[in-house]
């Protein structure tokens, strides 16, 4: 109960008790600053100042047991719930990644946790650093792979699509979404490179983003035209003018994706003679 008190009290929004206390305080004289934490001290520790001067309070307060350990476990569910509710505060591309954070943590305690307590200092220290080693690592490979990238790129519609085609421009569309692994691991080594981005800005190709992540109608109709019956993803096309397009799936590889750019441009190139301005490795 002191716990709910507590946060309550500093629930740190317009409606707090705490805040504007110490908000006041803090422009306060010295002594009155002193007087205010004294207080507040005393006011949370009273409790245990009451049971000290009253031994016999004691007997009131609920008798240790088995009950306990139901009672933590009920309580850390309910610490999982404002997880849950912070995640409000977040941004949508943070989200998988602190997710996956979490976990991180939660496989680092559960290592850390399987060390005998009667094992040495030495093996404790060891099974310590491992969990926190693999934390810190599984941490830092999250944030590089599930954090979106910046890149610029535009979001697909047909509309300008078509304009760009029209326009004779040479067009690559990533269907991707946030769920599919290979899309991400098909960025984060391929399309997100300086190298590629380079290449593609060198050779004048834009790129429009289909994101499936939530269903689009649009898109699926754009899959099934260009021959992609099940619409499975990752899937890519490379249009350049009124030239059929280039399609392509699976794991990619910078001289994989530079050829089939290279493929649906091969008119143009064939008679403005443009060699690519970065060889792919």
């Amino acid at each position: 109960m002191k716990g709910v008190l507590t946060t309550v009290l500093a629930t740190p929004c317009s409606g707090s008790l705490i805040i504007p206390v110490l908000t006041w305080a803090a422009a306060q004289p010295t002594p009155i600053v002193f007087a205010t934490f004294i207080a507040m001290g005393l006011g949370m520790g009273s409790p245990y100042l009451l049971i000290a001067f009253f031994p016999n309070l004691i007997k009131a307060l609920p008798k240790p047991g088995a009950w306990m350990e139901t009672f933590k476990q009920v309580m850390g569910f309910i610490l999982l719930g404002t997880v849950a509710w912070l995640f409000n505060s977040l941004q949508n591309k943070y989200i998988v990644p602190t997710i996956a954070l979490i976990f991180s943590l939660w496989f680092g305690c559960w290592w850390i946790g399987r060390i005998s307590i009667t094992a040495s200092s030495m093996q404790k220290f060891k099974q310590y650093a491992t969990g926190l080693g693999l934390t810190a690592a599984l941490a830092f490979v999250t944030f590089r792979f599930f954090l979106p990238m910046e890149h610029g790129w535009e979001t697909y519609s047909p509309q300008r699509l078509a304009e760009l085609t029209e326009q004779g421009e040479t067009v690559l569309v990533d269907f991707t979404a946030d769920w599919c692994a290979t899309c991400k691991a098909n960025e984060k080594l391929v399309l997100s490179r300086e190298s590629t981005q380079e290449y593609l800005n060198e050779n004048g190709v834009r790129v429009l983003v289909a994101d499936k992540t939530n269903d689009s109608p649009e898109i699926d109709q754009l899959l099934t035209e260009l021959g992609n019956a099940k619409v499975a993803i990752p899937y890519y096309a490379v249009f350049h003018g009124q030239s059929p397009p280039v399609v392509f799936d699976g794991l990619l590889t910078q001289r994989f994706l530079f050829d089939k750019i290279k493929q649906a441009q091969e008119p143009s190139l064939q008679v403005s003679r443009v060699e690519p301005a970065a060889q792919p490795n």
